[in-house]
Order: structure tokens, then C-alpha cells, then sequence
């Protein structure tokens, strides 16, 4: 299984939306928001055989980065090998152009 790194911008994206959900509905709903983040990119981790493109947005694909989209809303981009996944952005996907 791949080690899983998420840089410290993509985490504090990642804490900054549970805590707006948290503050929308209940204290627990941020919690199971990151939880439900992290066991989506750990399902990646345990894959075998990863194959990528580099993201569409084009300052993401200069940056050498694949996305894969979470909950329909938010681009997670990573960069991967066979030992590491490294998630570099969690972005809402509305924002990208």
C-alpha cells in the first residue's frame, strides 16, 4: 500500500471546508467530512495499478499534477508513485476555469 502524504496547504484547505460545514450544520458533520476525505484518498493508496493523467486545468498541469474529483465538488491534485501519494491542492471544483 502507498503511503499517503497531504501537504500542509491541502490540509488546511481540507480543515478550512469541514469547519465551514461544521458552523452550516452539526460540529460532528466537519468531522466525518475530513474523515470521509481521507478514506477516499486511502482507497487510492491501496490500489495496485494507478494510471493518471495530469489534471485539465493548465497551472495544475504545469505543476506535473493529477486530479481526481471528490464528493462531486472538490479536485483533489496529487502527485503519485509506487510508494507515495502526495496530495498537493484540495480545491472546489467551481473555482478551477
Amino acid at each position: 500500500m502507498r503511503k499517503l502524504i497531504i501537504m500542509p496547504h491541502a490540509e488546511q484547505a481540507i480543515y478550512e471546508v469541514a469547519e465551514w460545514i461544521a458552523e452550516k450544520n452539526f460540529p460532528a458533520t466537519g468531522l466525518k467530512f475530513i474523515e470521509k476525505a481521507e478514506a477516499f484518498l486511502y482507497e487510492y493508496c491501496k490500489l495496485t495499478k494507478l494510471e493518471f493523467p495530469l489534471c485539465k486545468n493548465k497551472s495544475l498541469a504545469e505543476q506535473k499534477l493529477s486530479c481526481v474529483v471528490f464528493n462531486r465538488k472538490w479536485v483533489i491534485a496529487f502527485k503519485y508513485s509506487k510508494t507515495t501519494i502526495t496530495v498537493y491542492e484540495f480545491i472546489w471544483g467551481a473555482k478551477l476555469h
